[in-house]
């Protein structure tokens, strides 16, 4: 929608020997675009208390959505040396049916959106031409897509496997068709992610599913023919008890299957996000997350399950990066240039220049004001698919489920 706009924009003004920022200021009339010269942040005592606009910019910048079926989204460029070898990819649609609380996915992309099936067959056709081993679907709830069976069907009648990412518990509960025919498509190992063994906690996430229905569910994974179940997992969550329940469901599950071999436990931190429900909650200590990092390895060595995590350093500078503003913008060619932006060291050290407590202030820095990714809207108004945060990350906020809430 928004890309072919500024190019023939730019286009246009730069014959005509624009300058560069009259060449920004006719873009910035573009619905979508988001020009931050013109767009000044105004700080009292480290709170962001408003947007000074220059040129007649909107704001907020409304975010816009494509027509799926004006376009394709697919391998255009197979080689042996991409990131997914031997695998071309095709995307089946956008956005997601459910409403997980920390992902970023599914609020930046929705509303949910399909491609035609006419569109994803015709995609699929054009990246069999180079003979892939592999033909991934893209999509954050590729099970939504209403023909998913006859896209299956039709990889199947070309010989070439299927690969997926991670897929909606939820959706495959109770489906052993489902699941059989994911395996005839090809799929060697499945991905899920039950995310922790707190139910209750898991209900609030959005993730859905008892423990006894998730462990029915991987070993029916089992029963069907998979040769691993992968497993992914939050770390950090903000309930003590949570870490001590993610590995107490493990223990179970590896008393009933035939072999702790058959599964595979990827971890990762729980770093709130901008525009997503989370954006508000307060992270946990760095020293938090060692220490879960630590138990938990220690619990999966145990059980003598196989794992890959990440590193709370490397996550730790992720939180600053999920939360930071044009202040800590102004270091990043500085970091990038000494191959220190993945430095937490270098970042604290920032951070305390800028008289950030370079410990508590990723943790929650904007407990009041704006944020500074209130400049983009990305949800329209009045479109039904609006989110409220108030009361979300509040102490007293309780879920249904159980007690648990993301502290201030």
């Amino acid at each position: 929608v928004t890309l072919p706009q500024i190019l023939t924009v730019w286009a246009f003004w730069k014959a005509k020997g624009a300058t560069r920022k009259e060449v920004k200021l006719a873009l910035s009339r573009i619905p979508g675009v988001y020009v931050p010269e013109f767009y000044t942040p105004v700080y009292e005592r480290g709170v962001l208390r408003a947007f000074e606009t220059s040129h007649g910019v909107p704001f907020p910048v409304h975010r816009q959505w494509a027509n799926l079926e004006d376009f394709e989204t697919r391998t255009f460029i197979y080689t042996p040396f991409a990131h997914f070898r031997n695998t071309a990819l095709v995307e089946l649609n956008r956005g997601c049916r459910y409403r997980c609380r920390f992902c970023a996915g599914s609020c930046i992309y929705a509303p949910f959106r399909q491609r035609s099936l006419e569109l994803v067959l015709s995609m699929i056709r054009k990246v069999l031409e180079w003979q892939p081993e592999k033909v991934g679907f893209v999509g954050s709830d590729v099970l939504g897509y209403p023909a998913f069976p006859e896209v299956v069907h039709f990889l199947r009648s070309s010989g070439k496997k299927l690969t997926l990412s991670s897929l909606v518990g939820k959706d495959l509960y109770g489906r052993s068709d489902l699941l059989e025919l994911l395996r005839r498509g090809g799929l060697e190992t499945i991905t899920l992610a039950p995310e922790t063994g707190d139910v209750s906690f898991r209900l609030f996430l959005g993730k859905g599913l008892s423990n006894d229905d998730w462990l029915e569910l991987i070993l029916e994974c089992l029963r069907v023919g998979f040769a691993r179940v992968k497993l992914y997992f939050m770390l950090g969550k903000p309930d003590a008890a949570s870490i001590e329940a993610d590995l107490e469901f493990l223990a179970r599950l590896v008393r009933l299957a035939p072999s702790p071999s058959r599964f595979w436990v990827s971890y990762s931190f729980l770093v709130p996000k901008p525009h997503t429900f989370l954006e508000d909650c307060k992270a946990e200590s760095f020293g938090r997350w060692k220490k879960e990092k630590e138990i938990f390895e220690r619990g999966l060595r145990k059980m003598r399950i196989a794992f890959s995590g990440e590193s709370p350093r490397r996550a730790w500078v992720e939180l600053i990066l999920a939360r930071g503003d044009r202040v800590l913008a102004r270091y990043l060619p500085e970091l990038l240039e000494g191959e220190r932006f993945l430095s937490l060291p270098s970042w604290r050290r920032i951070l305390s220049a800028l008289g950030r407590d370079e410990y508590e202030w990723p943790r929650l820095p904007w407990k009041e004001g704006l944020k500074p990714w209130s400049v983009v809207r990305l949800w329209a108004l009045g479109n039904g698919e609006g989110r409220s945060h108030e009361g979300l990350c509040e102490p007293e906020h309780r879920t249904g489920a159980g007690n648990h809430c993301c502290r201030l």
